[in-house]
């Protein structure tokens, strides 16, 4: 399966296999404009997140909108 979504403040997509494994990616951001970003791999052998952050140098408000999503069942 894949899914995805994105709104102004966070996002998610996921592949998942038949083997079990899933990899992918979230993001938030808090109110300071800080973005905080996760990809993971999940498999036999647990899960493996890197976690980043980012600064953001417009930390102006955005309007809270959801800005696309799809899911597709393999």
């Amino acid at each position: 399966y894949r899914f995805n979504y994105s709104v102004t403040t966070h996002g998610h997509h996921e592949d998942g296999y038949r083997s079990g494994r899933k990899d992918g990616s979230y993001r938030s951001q808090s109110d300071d404009g800080v973005e905080t970003r996760v990809r993971y791999l999940s498999n036999e052998f647990g899960h493996q997140p890197n976690v980043t952050f980012l600064p953001r140098a417009d930390a102006a408000e955005q309007e809270h909108a959801l800005k696309g999503y799809s899911f597709r069942w393999y």
